[in-house]
């Protein structure tokens, strides 16, 4: 006789939920299952192991264990250089990257802001303000000191700071240059 059905045939009150449990206990397994095989990929992943080679995909059907040091000796051994940690170049991030980089630049004015500076010295911005300070820690008046240090970044300004001076045209133009190399890159992906 079935489990479903009791000696005088009639049906089992209780398969209905004899069914949803054999269900949630197969749903359970199979849950377990895919814990400890992302739990296992993630042991690889720490080890340096590339789990997308042929070498790394046939370690991780045959490696047993979890010593991550035993893991990347193991590696080692079969491809003859050490697991490394850092995960492989993503040529697309780079890009990105690249991208980003030359946007910011050219919110800048067209200028990286890492050139060497012709003007040697503190920024005027901060010599500005290290006045200010100075003249109110002397007892001038706060709007006096002000002016004063806004005196001194007009004069920084004169004297052709680059620090100081925003060229609207340069700075349009290096946006327009990073908006077309942005567009032939997204292209070049798209086209890819």
């Amino acid at each position: 006789m079935s489990d479903d059905t009791s000696e005088h045939g009639d049906e089992n009150p209780n398969a209905e939920n004899l069914k949803i449990l054999r269900q949630q206990a197969r749903d359970a397994q199979q849950a377990q299952a895919e814990a400890a095989a992302l739990k296992r990929e993630n042991l690889f992943l720490k080890a340096g192991v590339d789990v997308d080679s042929k070498v790394g995909k046939l370690l991780l059907k045959a490696y047993e264990g979890d010593d991550i040091e035993e893991l990347k000796a193991e590696y080692a051994e079969l491809v003859g250089t050490p697991a490394s940690n850092t995960p492989p170049v993503d040529e697309a991030r780079q890009a990105e990257d690249a991208q980003r980089a030359a946007a910011q630049q050219a919110a800048a004015g067209g200028r990286p802001a890492n050139q060497h500076n012709d003007f040697e010295g503190e920024h005027p911005m901060t010599q500005a303000l290290g006045k200010f300070h100075k003249n109110q820690a002397d007892g001038m008046d706060r709007n006096e000191a002000a002016d004063d240090a806004f005196a001194f970044l007009l004069s920084k300004a004169a004297q052709k700071d680059p620090r100081l001076n925003f060229n609207q045209g340069a700075h349009n133009e290096a946006g327009m240059i990073a908006d077309r190399e942005a567009m032939r890159s997204s292209k070049s992906r798209l086209d890819a």
